[in-house]
């Protein structure tokens, strides 16, 4: 449109963050105004009224972040440019750092940090423990097929557990010795006909659910048969359990399973469905039927809802509970080629990551679904599985054989 650079809008700079607060006045600026022209506006603003360092904002409008010209995000989504335009801005969210690249022997598959450590699974059986700076700490043997998921049970001072699935059909319970730097295994649980692919530990860390290609999902309990006054875990060796409950409804492979809170759980699966579970009554409380097969599923308790990879090029989030609209509440695209798995943040509503066949793993914000906020590359080959559990460290693995750490400097 002709003269469209001289035209000026009205907008009104708010932020939630009251000590990057300025003045509550409209500001005339140009329509095809940008974040970087912004950043500096409200930057001038603060010292003015604040002095100080350049601090590095986000700016949102209509809920979304601002990833064009002005103009071009109010047309888009049909904001009218006539009155004045609410301006919001957030301190931007800094670029997480590369920190380490951990060798394996074979494919990493499997990957969960928590607080100063972190274990990782393989496709040559193994399983790892590492030091949150990258010391290798422990190689330990005992699955008989590729570890496909680990998860951290309890982390105490000195002695740890953490449990991991296999596609040889079984879950262990193991128990690491801090001090000796000694791993047992105390219970191996038997109960699936085919190889696993998921595993959760229940937010009391009393139970495990785990789920495979069998198509169903078992229930078993970290404390089974203890009695009164013994602490856990029992120190049985290879000890077989029984699953305390099963879940069956899936048709195909079932890829994710989360708690997604006390006595519920929520699984994905290659049928295309994602089912809601009554972990204590058995039976599926909701289903939502995609359109493509799931690889992975992450839930969100800050928000109560769910981003998926999928068959395809996408990452989608879904409520489950949502009664109104479309089932699909947000797609994020940037990936070229299938998305194999994501993770939420644990401490922002906002933020995941995810990672892809395509040898990248993307750091996204749920305000910003064109694009993402950062690439984190270095995977020469798939990613198949990506961490975020403690909020400092992002973690990924893939199919080269390596683990990579990036660092990330959280902003709430």
């Amino acid at each position: 449109m002709a003269g469209s650079s001289d035209a000026q809008l009205q907008i009104k700079l708010v932020t939630k963050q009251s000590t990057y607060a300025v003045p509550d006045i409209p500001y005339s600026v140009p329509s095809e105004i940008v974040c970087g022209e912004l950043n500096s506006l409200v930057n001038e603003l603060l010292t003015e009224t604040h002095g100080g360092a350049v601090v590095e904002f986000d700016f949102l409008v209509g809920g979304e972040l601002l990833r064009t010209h002005l103009s071009e995000h109010l047309s888009e989504r049909q904001v009218s440019a006539e009155e004045v335009v609410l301006v919001e801005y957030v301190e931007r969210f800094p670029a997480p750092e590369p920190q380490d690249c951990l060798e394996h022997d074979d494919w990493v598959s499997a990957t969960q940090a928590s607080g100063e450590w972190i274990l990782s699974g393989s496709y040559d059986s193994t399983l790892h423990l590492w030091s949150r700076k990258g010391t290798h700490l422990l190689t330990i043997p005992g699955h008989t097929g590729a570890v496909k998921a680990v998860a951290w049970v309890e982390t105490a001072d000195k002695i740890c557990s953490f449990v991991s699935a296999s596609q040889d059909q079984t879950a262990m319970i193991w128990q690491w010795n801090q001090t000796s730097n000694s791993v047992e295994c105390v219970h191996v649980l038997r109960g699936h006909d085919r190889g696993l692919e998921c595993l959760a530990v229940d937010p009391t860390r009393t139970y495990i659910a785990t789920a495979g290609w069998d198509k169903v999902i078992h229930l078993w309990s970290t404390v089974e048969g203890l009695s009164e006054g013994e602490s856990f875990p029992k120190k049985i060796k290879f000890d077989s359990k029984s699953p305390l409950m099963s879940f069956q409804g899936h048709k195909e492979a079932i890829s994710a399973v989360q708690w997604s809170e006390e006595g519920e759980m929520i699984s994905a699966s290659w049928d295309h469905t994602i089912k809601t579970w009554d972990a204590e009554l058995g039976g599926i409380k909701v289903e939502i039927v995609g359109n493509k097969s799931f690889f992975d599923l992450s839930w969100s308790p800050l928000t109560r809802t769910a981003i998926t990879a999928s068959a395809d090029r996408h990452v989608r989030l879904y409520d489950p509970r949502s009664t109104e609209g479309t089932l699909v509440k947000s797609t994020f695209t940037s990936h070229t080629e299938w998305v194999q798995c994501v993770k939420w943040s644990t401490t922002s509503e906002y933020h995941f990551i995810s990672g892809s066949y395509d040898k990248q793993v993307k750091l996204w914000d749920t305000r910003s679904p064109k694009a993402p906020l950062f690439d984190m590359s270095g995977h020469q080959d798939k990613v198949l599985c990506c961490d975020w559990s403690n909020p400092e460290l992002i973690l990924s693995g893939s199919s080269d054989n390596s683990l990579r750490i990036f660092k990330s400097q959280h902003v709430l």
